[in-house]
């Protein structure tokens, strides 16, 4: 029984940061300019400038801190807290919808594609969620079992 929670209690923090991390070498966005110019913005942009997306409406970037939240508070060998995961799978799915950026120089933009980065920051967005249903059908499929045993 040990080993069951200790691999439930590393195996998703780790997939989740794996994801995060490989997320980081390759492209997020592609950005098409009001100028007729498009450029793929890296996953290091993003992450160290994306709070300030909340001036433009997206609030995707927060999905990394309920990332890390979840990840610590599972790591740390506490029970998963069910609003971590929530928050962290919908603040991802705010990043899928289309809206204005703005580059340095001021030139406005959209999002015109998402790479593969886009797409491994969304899966880590996504474990949390999935960890968080696993582990409940698990437990009912536990409490189940105990329930017909003592009949």
């Amino acid at each position: 029984m040990k080993y069951g929670r200790t691999l439930g209690r590393f195996v998703p923090p780790s997939i989740a940061i794996g994801l995060w991390i490989a997320a980081l070498y390759f492209p997020a966005m592609k950005v098409c300019l009001s100028t007729g110019k498009a450029s793929w913005w890296e996953n290091e942009i993003i992450v160290g400038f994306g709070y300030m997306g909340v001036l433009a409406g997206h609030f995707g970037w927060f999905a990394n801190l309920a990332l890390v939240g979840w990840a610590i508070n599972l790591l740390g060998g506490f029970r998963s807290i069910t609003w971590l995961p929530l928050t962290a799978f919908a603040l991802g799915c705010s990043g899928l919808v289309p809206g204005s950026i703005w580059d340095d120089a001021g030139t406005s933009g959209y999002v015109c594609g998402r790479g593969l980065g886009f797409w491994l920051w969304f899966a880590a967005t996504a474990v949390p969620l999935a960890n968080l249903v696993v582990s409940a059908f698990v437990s009912s499929l536990w409490r189940w079992r105990l329930k017909f045993q003592s009949v």
